[in-house]
């Protein structure tokens, strides 16, 4: 993009990341044994509409041996323990702030959030511009070892485009031979995810959360109206079932969806769970590249 409409995108860049941080704060405090999911997720996106933004995907716990990608259900009556992890993310006009944290619960697991949390920050002081992403990935590896622990090599940070919630370039947790280096202009998170397990995670149950992946004209009346209200609602970021279902009812939101992902419309992301129930921790933090310098946009230090 020219310079000028990148200073539109920085700006609302940097707008995103202090309501993105604030909600992940907010949300942080709502962390208590017992507390139901769905309450916290909920307060969580209202808090970012409050504030002028938009959820940029429906806000995320995911649970103990659960590394991700899990929210709230319809009507959820899960209730919170054990190691929690909260993932928010923020959009203005499309573009996205995304961040991440972890609370243990049961106050036994000192060195898997210190960990991860130390990975983030080392992590962060290797990005500069013409510095190769490997340096990155190779620093977060490194950090999370000295642990002990290992980093969950199948899960990485990502770029970040308008309505795109995971683009290039990719910024695996281990180290690897990528060539790609940090540019000017880039917008990404970096997003260690830590382990006491094996170390890396597969699919788990149903997904609770999907994305337009091929938007296009489909026949079935509900299908089609369903379609046009989540382009309008969430263009092409995630949203969920229970997003859906309170606005139109969980069976017809189902039928819809359902119907969406055989015609290749939909794509899902499915719960991650680590391999061997190894606990999981995460952290993460947007970034942006201006006049080849990198800003943090989720500080989280905004009270």
């Amino acid at each position: 993009m020219d310079s000028k409409d990148f200073e539109s995108y920085y700006e609302k860049a940097i707008e995103a990341g202090i309501i993105a941080s604030k909600a992940l704060m907010y949300g942080k405090k709502l962390i208590k044994k017992e507390e139901k999911i769905i309450t916290i997720i909920k307060e969580v996106e209202n808090y970012i509409i409050q504030k002028g933004a938009k959820p940029a995907f429906p806000a995320q716990i995911s649970m103990n041996e659960i590394a991700a990608h899990d929210t709230a259900k319809y009507n959820d009556e899960r209730t919170l323990k054990g190691i929690v992890k909260l993932d928010v993310g923020a959009h203005i006009d499309g573009v996205i702030a995304d961040n991440a944290l972890t609370v243990d619960l049961t106050n036994e697991n000192k060195k898997l959030l210190e960990a991860g949390m130390k990975a983030l920050e080392e992590a962060i002081k290797k990005v500069k511009v013409g510095e190769k992403i490997s340096e990155v990935s190779k620093k977060i590896e490194e950090t999370i070892h000295s642990y002990n622990l290992k980093p969950i090599s199948n899960l990485s940070g990502h770029g970040l485009g308008r309505y795109k919630i995971h683009t290039d370039p990719s910024i695996p947790n281990v180290n690897t031979n990528f060539e790609e280096k940090f540019e000017d202009k880039m917008h990404f998170a970096i997003e260690p995810f830590t382990t006491n397990g094996f170390g890396k995670i597969k699919n788990y149950s149903e997904p609770e959360v999907f994305r337009i992946k091929n938007y296009k004209p489909v026949r079935n009346i509900i299908s089609k109206n369903v379609l046009k209200t989540i382009y309008k609602e969430y263009n092409l970021l995630p949203f969920s079932l229970r997003q859906i279902a309170e606005k139109i009812g969980l069976k017809k939101a189902e039928y819809a969806i359902n119907d969406l992902i055989l015609q290749n419309v939909l794509e899902y992301y499915t719960p991650l769970i680590e391999v061997q129930n190894g606990l999981v921790s995460q952290f993460e933090r947007t970034i942006i590249i201006k006049d080849n310098k990198p800003i943090i946009t989720t500080k989280w230090n905004i009270e």
